[in-house]
């Protein structure tokens, strides 16, 4: 009874709402021509439109947007011919949008788009729109064919179309583009269709959205907008310019330099409150709740906290310790409101945060360091020396001397030195660091941050990631690459939670775990400056330990790192590319092609490594123990790259779940270079179908699970390794056995390759070196179409 009792009062209110709104319309706009310019002019505070029809063209906008985006709607196939709606026109694209999809049609050969759209007609369309739409407006004879109001069609658009994605939204409309097909706000771009499209500019209002697309308005809040901690660019001794989301704007305003403030913005004039600059200063860390700087320390943000580059350009937090020089630092009642910085052109200083061989992530209990040149400890305005070999220990108990009034201290070498942390665990018995060590303190620990010039930092790259004993050619190439892609790691900021730019482990490059080595200093030296760039721009350099004859196109690897889709979009200096020279095979995504290349005795530039070909046998058991366990967490870590099946048919994301024994594994598909791009893993209760080749490694890893036994991995020479949590490669094939009943009972997995195989193999950049290609050959080999190039 109470659901009836609901649906009955929106019978009521629609039909009262209908009433009192039309009577108005009815009586006096029935005799008149209706045009575009006239359907939502309205600029007073208040409801919009409440006494306005809403047109034809208003409904098949708002229905287009409910539904899709600008770019398909656009790209919809040209279909509808109507004489009045000119097929090159904006409006066309809509119209034909709906008359594709069947939603709205016309009348003979015309559309009629300024025609007011009838309350029959609306009633029509929102159950078109969402067919278990319970609002129904209770209409009589003599109001049906009557104009609904602009007013009650997007309070109904509301109402059926909120579970599609559409919301209510207040929106500061800063200015349109030029074609008035987009609003720019205080909340980005968003697309929207009026016709005159200039209306609600410099008003605050309430707009129904979907996505960054607008699909009406229903109240104007205020006759003005405001902006909190703006750039103000002075652009003459009378103007000045505004940038909101990289639309700019020019008001008659006199400044005598750049300002920071708070705006408002009416009828095309703009008051500006000045916000004073409070210091010059160093960002350390950027966090989610605060930044920390080199003399106050941590600062909280305002509200409206903004980031901007010195020449007006609206930035990201993030970006912050990409600085060049000191940054300008803007607070208001003792919070940070905006901070404006010189992003640096390339590197100088690498801030790398230190893990404890990653086993602690980057928290650490205990600090044990020492000098062999001696150190200058600097915490607050304090400093003490220690001498040559005196240790600092630092712990959770034992710390208040130096962080008592700070969060951060500050060690740096005598004399041009380098300072061992006794208490990291690397392969190298004592890790040394040149440049200066931060310590942070924080509730749970210490964090530990080297910063240190850029090529210096190289030094302790290169020999973790190419062995010295490959040569000086490969260490030379190690050494572009790793430039290279530093480079854009420090620009990424993927760390700044921590006050770096990078870390030392392997979800970076891996820093220090090895030393210094005079070969690899000199490759570093040699080569110092010198970037890999495609088009001008210093490529991120990707590579891998071996290839299997061929390596991988990026987009059949790995999903898009922001849609999440995949496959995604190819770089095109990362293309899958045979290993060998004279190869006259383009393509193994074909699974007889690759398995007779896997099989075949192929002399290609990483043939000498032992893990050019592996393989390795699993029980049914240890194979369905290994995909039970790894499900599980890779689920929790990629969910949108897995999908689950109850009936090995309809996959669906979102869920997993414990698929029992495997009957069967089946590659899907393979990329143009071999690599597993797709697998279904079919169990006892269902399926699962993971996407990606790190995800495809993970989900069938060759370790045991089972007690008592051991998954043993066997390369070409005969080395073996036992209970691997990661398949090598995805670029494997697999053979089975079954038991009576249908199950997997053993299976070999053969393979070849370590590593993702996208860009450059480091094994094959040791055979290139003994077939005498130079440095620059090589890269242009792993890199199509890039180019080494000096950036000073």
């Amino acid at each position: 009874m109470r659901g009836g009792q609901g649906v009955m009062k929106k019978y009521i209110i629609i039909f009262f709402v209908i009433i009192f709104s039309f009577v108005l319309v009815s009586c006096g706009m029935s005799d008149k021509n209706i045009t575009k310019n006239q359907v939502i002019y309205y600029n007073e505070v208040g409801k919009v439109g409440e006494d306005l029809p809403v047109t034809r063209i208003d409904a098949a906008v708002a229905i287009s947007f409910i539904f899709d985006d600008i770019e398909n709607i656009n790209n919809m196939e040209k279909k509808a011919q109507f004489s009045d709606v000119d097929i090159e026109s904006y409006e066309y694209n809509f119209v034909n949008y709906v008359f594709c999809k069947g939603i709205m049609v016309g009348e003979g050969e015309k559309f009629k788009p300024d025609e007011p759209l009838t309350i029959i007609q609306a009633q029509s369309l929102i159950d078109l729109i969402n067919s278990e739409n319970k609002t129904k407006i209770k209409m009589s004879d003599d109001i049906k064919n009557k104009a609904i109001s602009y007013a009650l069609w997007n309070s109904l658009i509301i109402d059926v179309a909120e579970n599609m994605g559409c919301k209510e939204e207040e929106l500061k409309i800063f200015d349109v583009s030029d074609n008035k097909d987009i609003y720019y706000t205080d909340k980005g771009q968003f697309n929207f269709y009026n016709g005159s499209g200039n209306l609600f500019v410099g008003n605050t209002v309430k707009a129904i959205v979907r996505g960054n697309n607008i699909l009406g308005f229903t109240e104007v809040l205020q006759n003005q907008i405001e902006f909190k901690n703006i750039f103000v660019k002075k652009e003459s001794e009378n103007t000045v310019s505004v940038n909101i989301f990289s639309r700019k704007k020019i008001f008659d305003y006199s400044i005598n330099e750049n300002i920071c403030g708070d705006i408002v913005i009416k009828n095309n004039d703009i008051e500006i409150i000045p916000i004073e600059k409070y210091s010059d200063d160093k960002i350390k860390l950027v966090s989610d709740d605060y930044i920390e700087t080199e003399k106050d320390g941590r600062i909280n943000y305002d509200e409206n906290f903004t980031v901007y580059r010195k020449d007006g350009v609206l930035s990201d937090k993030s970006e912050l310790l990409c600085a060049e020089n000191l940054c300008e630092i803007y607070m208001k009642e003792g919070k940070v409101c905006s901070v404006w910085f010189e992003k640096a052109k390339k590197p100088e200083n690498m801030r790398v945060v230190l893990s404890d061989n990653n086993k602690d992530g980057y928290i650490q209990n205990e600090i044990v360091l020492r000098s062999k040149e001696g150190f200058k400890l600097l915490y607050g305005n304090n400093e003490k020396e220690f001498l040559p070999d005196e240790r600092l220990i630092i712990d959770i108990n034992n710390c208040g001397e130096y962080f008592s009034n700070n969060c951060r201290i500050y060690i740096k070498p005598l004399n041009g030195g380098t300072t061992s942390i006794e208490t990291l665990t690397k392969a190298k018995a004592l890790p040394k660091y040149r440049g200066t060590i931060e310590i942070e303190k924080r509730d749970s620990g210490f964090v530990i941050v080297n910063e240190l010039p850029f090529e210096e930092y190289l030094y302790g790259v290169v020999p973790c990631e190419m062995p010295v004993s490959f040569g000086k050619v490969p260490l030379m190439v190690q050494a572009v690459t790793a430039r290279s892609y530093g480079y854009n790691q420090f620009f990424l900021n993927r760390f700044s939670e921590y006050g770096a730019n990078i870390d030392d482990t392997v979800n970076s490059q891996v820093y220090n775990n090895m030393g210094e080595y005079e070969e690899s200093n000199e490759a570093v030296d040699e080569t110092k400056n010198m970037f890999l760039t495609y088009e001008n721009t210093v490529i991120s350099a990707n590579y891998f330990s071996t290839s299997f004859g061929f390596t991988a196109n990026s987009g059949e690897t790995w999903a898009d790192s922001v849609t999440k889709e995949f496959p995604s979009n190819t770089q095109p200096y990362l293309v899958s590319t045979p290993q060998f020279e004279n190869s006259e095979i383009s393509s193994l995504e074909n699974e007889d092609d690759f398995r007779k290349f896997l099989k075949s005795d192929t002399e290609t530039y990483d043939s000498s490594s032992p893990w050019y070909r592996w393989y390795v046998n699993m029980t049914g058991t240890e194979l369905s123990q290994a995909v039970k366990k790894s499900s599980e967490n890779l689920f929790k870590n990629s969910p949108a790259m897995m999908e689950y099946s109850s009936n090995g048919k309809d996959f669906e994301k979102g869920k997993v779940s414990n698929i029992g024994r495997i009957k069967n594994i089946e590659i899907t598909k393979r990329g143009q270079g071999g690599n597993v791009m797709t697998i279904v893993i079919i169990g006892e209760s269902g399926a699962i179908r993971v996407n990606g080749e790190y995800n495809i490694r993970k989900i069938i890893p060759p370790k045991s699970f089972v007690n008592g036994t051991d998954v043993i991995l066997k390369c070409k020479n005969g080395m073996e390794f036992k209970n691997l949590s990661i398949m090598p490669s995805g670029f494997f094939t697999f053979d089975c056995e079954k038991d009576s009943n249908g199950f997997i009972s053993s299976i070999t997995f053969k393979g070849g390759g370590n590593g993702h195989g996208v860009g450059m193999s480091q094994n094959g950049v040791k055979g290139m070196a003994e077939k005498g290609f130079s440095f620059e050959d090589i890269l242009v080999h792993y890199f199509k179409g890039s180019s080494v190039n000096t950036i000073e």
